[in-house]
């Protein structure tokens, strides 16, 4: 977003904010790379929160409202399209031949509220009635 904002800016003859722009993106990519701190991640849960969206213990995923076929060792993993961790889970997943039930949380909000998705990525492996045995770590 604030790359974007810094590249119109230019364009509309603001090279200043243009500037001031890109160094915030610049800054927030040395904070993420030297720390881990990811200010977009944490923007999400915010906004999740503010959403009405918390976090919460969850026992049990209804595979039949989220598409999935009910199968042994089934990974639910709520995604959302532009997270790169979401992406290196799932392919990682995909590489152990682990089944994946993809559910993305900007497709599916009310899914996303029920069952207290407030960051990304977040998979529980269930059994084949859609109770929760663990929660699958990045």
């Amino acid at each position: 977003m604030f790359l974007s904002a810094a590249s119109a800016a230019h364009l509309a003859g603001f090279p200043r904010l243009g500037w001031t722009l890109g160094l915030v993106v610049a800054g927030l990519a040395l904070l993420a790379a030297s720390t881990g701190l990811c200010v977009g991640c944490e923007m999400y849960r915010l906004l999740a929160r503010l959403r009405g969206i918390g976090p919460r213990s969850v026992a049990r995923i209804d595979l039949q409202e989220i598409g999935a076929s009910p199968q042994a060792g089934l990974v639910v993993q709520f995604t959302h399209p532009r997270c790169s961790d979401c992406r290196s889970l799932e392919e990682r997943l995909s590489t152990q031949g682990v089944p994946l039930a993809l559910v993305d949380v900007t497709q599916h909000p009310d899914l996303a509220r029920k069952y207290g998705i407030s960051l990304v990525p977040l998979a529980f492996k269930v059994d084949s009635d859609g109770r929760v045995l663990a929660r699958v770590t990045t």
